[in-house]
């Protein structure tokens, strides 16, 4: 009973793949030369490998899932080997002081969601209220989930060059990861299954686009997969841009960067993943041409577009109709379906959502509306709308504002970098971010990395700062 509690009911490979995460980040941190060589490795090795939805449960304590072991492991391992790195990021600092707001909001979220729900009429469905304890659950689990890569991302990237570091390793290892894309794209999304003994995403149709198939490897959809071969492209125009030395596993005369982001692009095509291939399209040139100043000045716009759609949403000032219109005569009439019932079930669940809108339902599917037979008649796609069904505005706030404050920070400190290319990578790295979190609109949150880069465009600004790359500063970076 023990054991069925602690893990879950994936196959035992899985399971232990999970479970030696954080010892070996812990051996990884303490052998190695490069602590921040270690924790771009860690992090990007277990996001790209790590199987999905195996986790471990201890008991009072969230699930601990390939989203933030790889974290615990750092964390455990900078304690016992760099604990100056954990003081430089100066824990509890604004703006990680925006997760004391989440966490307080769990628990005025189990305090007003004591009542027992109860829906259907041929079938009676009963859903329990909260406790105190529901409350410090989700509480810790914004600590696992949101907090902690925020954190190890400040603490360890701390410079341009270390950015680049970065982006050097994690370009390289999506270039090794293509020919697992391509294994997917002839075979269909099998890898995970291959080495993992089960399916990634249970629902196989989502796997199929443009009478191919779309590839995962071993992410938690092909989205995912997608938006991420984005992001690695956006690295590789940044190194593009700053003419950085050619370095591609470890060597200097392998490709150039103009060959690299030319590959990097067609592999987005081949993702086949309609949203992305858009981005790529309209911000990587974007990125190549436009000064750090209207790079930062874009993303700070896309940031505050991020966190006004709710309102927009829930005004009617966004006009669904043309929306839908527009799209069924760019991309045809399945898009636009498609698009209809995201908009449809988003109006109802907003309509739930503002029945409790500052706390919001909390867990066990509260936020959900339900039909005569008991079950879930509304579907959520968007990150935005689930946060705020469940958590209300102080929980979507404090969430989004961890996301996105590191990109109003970058466009504020733009005029305060002196090195031009730093200033290019630093605005497309933002770019990127503001993009990313744009994306949470219409799709979900699939992993906790989005944090760890948000965490690193704030430790760079912050190492910036304390080495004096600039003299005078505001008060954005205190």
């Amino acid at each position: 009973m023990l054991l069925a509690s602690v893990f879950s009911k994936h196959p035992a490979f899985a399971i232990l793949v999970i479970a030696f995460i954080p010892v070996l980040a812990v051996v990884g941190m303490t052998l190695a030369k490069s602590a921040e060589k270690a924790v771009v490795l860690i992090v990007f090795l277990v996001l790209m490998y790590a199987p999905v939805g195996a986790y471990i449960r201890l008991p009072s304590t969230p699930h601990i899932w390939k989203d933030n072991v790889a974290y615990i492991g750092i964390v455990l391992g900078a304690i016992l080997n760099y604990p100056q790195y954990l003081i430089r990021a100066r824990p509890g600092s604004w703006p990680q002081s925006l997760i004391v707001v989440g966490m307080f909001a769990a628990v005025f979220t189990s305090l007003t969601n004591s009542d027992s729900l109860i829906y259907g009429q041929q079938v009676i469905v009963v859903i329990p209220g909260l406790r105190i304890n529901d409350g410090l659950f989700m509480a810790f689990t914004d600590v696992l989930e949101d907090l902690l890569p925020f954190f190890v991302g400040i603490a360890f990237i701390r410079s341009a060059e270390s950015m680049r570091m970065m982006h050097r390793y994690v370009i390289s290892m999506m270039l090794v990861y293509a020919l697992l894309i391509f294994v997917e794209l002839r075979m269909s999304p099998q890898v995970h299954q291959w080495i993992y003994g089960y399916r990634a995403h249970n629902q196989f149709l989502q796997t199929i686009r443009w009478g191919g198939w779309r590839p995962m490897v071993f992410m938690r959809h092909g989205l995912q997969l997608s938006l991420f071969n984005f992001q690695v492209l956006m690295m590789s125009v940044a190194m593009l841009r700053t003419k950085e030395e050619p370095w591609v596993f470890g060597r200097k005369d392998l490709a150039n960067w103009k060959v690299v982001t030319g590959f990097l692009f067609v592999l987005l095509v081949l993702d086949k993943s309609t949203g992305a291939i858009v981005y790529g399209l309209a911000f990587a040139p974007l990125a190549y041409k436009l000064s750090p100043k209207n790079l930062t000045r874009i993303a700070a716009f896309l940031a505050f577009m991020s966190l006004s759609y709710p309102i927009g949403r829930a005004y009617e000032i966004i006009p669904t109709a043309k929306v839908v219109n527009t799209i069924e005569d760019v991309f045809g009439a399945e898009r636009a379906e498609s698009m209809k019932f995201r908009f449809k079930n988003e109006d109802l669940l907003l309509e739930k959502a503002s029945q409790r809108l500052w706390f919001g339902w909390g867990k066990y599917g509260r936020q959900f509306n339900y039909d005569y037979l008991g079950r879930q008649s509304t579907t959520p796609d968007g990150y935005w709308i689930i946060m705020l069904g469940a958590r209300g505005i102080f929980g979507h706030l404090s969430s989004f504002l961890m996301l996105l404050w590191p990109v109003f920070m970058a466009f504020t400190a733009m005029k305060k970098i002196q090195d031009k290319r730093d200033q290019a990578m630093i605005a497309i790295f933002a770019l990127m971010i503001a993009v990313s979190v744009f994306d949470l609109i219409p799709n979900g949150m699939f992993n906790s990395y989005p944090n760890f880069l948000s965490g690193a465009l704030v430790g760079v600004l912050q190492g910036m700062k304390d080495k004096g790359v600039w003299s005078k500063y505001d008060r954005v970076l205190r």
